[in-house]
Parts: structure tokens; C-alpha cells; sequence
């Protein structure tokens, strides 16, 4: 995925503002984040993940559009 920070700057080593390429999976009842340069972030649920990111894309084709 692609999104941009927008939590607090700093916080688990984010820049507020700065776009990140990361991807997501799910461990113990969390939401994990880590991004392409290593930075990593659990979340509680899906909408405190939220609160913290605006996701831009999800490089995921939509079969239901005939996307690519």
C-alpha cells in the first residue's frame, strides 16, 4: 500500500506528512504497519490505524471495474 503519515511527527520514527509504500498483516489482535524502510507501527484496530494514515492506494486491481 501507499499512504501518507498524519499521526503525530515522530512518533515510532513517522514523519507527519511524509508518504510511505507499506504493507499490513495481522498478529495477536493486531494491525501491524511496516513500511519499505523498516519503520513498523501495531495498531489496535483498523480505525486507530486510520487516525494515523490516509491511504492513497492499495495496488490491488479491482476485478469488479476491470482495473489494472
Amino acid at each position: 500500500m501507499k499512504g501518507i503519515f498524519i499521526g503525530k511527527d515522530g512518533s515510532m520514527g513517522f514523519k507527519h506528512g511524509k508518504e510511505y509504500q507499506f504493507y499490513t498483516w495481522c498478529e495477536r489482535n493486531y494491525l501491524f504497519v511496516k513500511t519499505s524502510d523498516g519503520l513498523s507501527c501495531p495498531y489496535s484496530s483498523m480505525e486507530k490505524m486510520l487516525e494515523n494514515w490516509r491511504i492513497l492506494n492499495d495496488n490491488r486491481t479491482d476485478q469488479r471495474k476491470g482495473g489494472k
